[in-house]
């Protein structure tokens, strides 16, 4: 990957550009040479002459001043927590994006009346006339031990 360099004299401009890396956002910044190609390139960012993190970064053209816009992200996806704290230790703000809103809970909803399933179980015991011996076909069978019948009507 070919490295671009973006030198700055305060640490809030660098916590910019991590935020909008951790969010992958489209920044511009004012580059120390032009990017050879376009494709991913590694971007520099210095603070005063010296190193301070590197970033994943893509030319998507140029603004009206000149300066290159660039599509940041993190190198690495496990680079997103020490680059929180860049944005922290460099005056910004905390890069998450903000809590969601706890919402209500559900309205309450009237289960759907069914013959299937009972609202209140246990459900009753199912009527059977009688126990009795198997018979029929059923009667050689061994694993058949007992015959019950049920009532159908009730």
């Amino acid at each position: 990957m070919t490295m671009l360099v973006a030198e700055f004299h305060n640490g809030e401009s660098i916590a910019r550009l991590v935020r909008s890396a951790l969010r992958r956002e489209i920044a511009a910044v004012t580059l120390t040479a032009r990017p050879r190609s376009n494709g991913l390139h590694q971007l520099q960012l210095r603070l005063q002459g010296a190193h301070c993190v590197t970033l994943a970064a893509e030319p998507v053209g140029r603004d009206d001043s000149g300066r290159y816009k660039l599509l940041l992200a993190p190198l690495d996806p496990s680079d997103e927590s020490e680059l929180r704290a860049v944005v922290r230790e460099h005056g910004g703000t905390d890069p998450s994006p903000p809590p969601l809103k706890r919402s209500e809970p559900p309205p309450q909803t009237r289960p759907l009346d069914s013959k299937i399933f009972d609202l209140s179980p246990p459900l009753p015991s199912a009527p059977a006339e009688e126990v009795s011996k198997p018979h029929g076909a059923d009667a050689n069978d061994p694993s058949i031990s007992r015959a019950i019948i049920m009532d159908a009507g009730a």
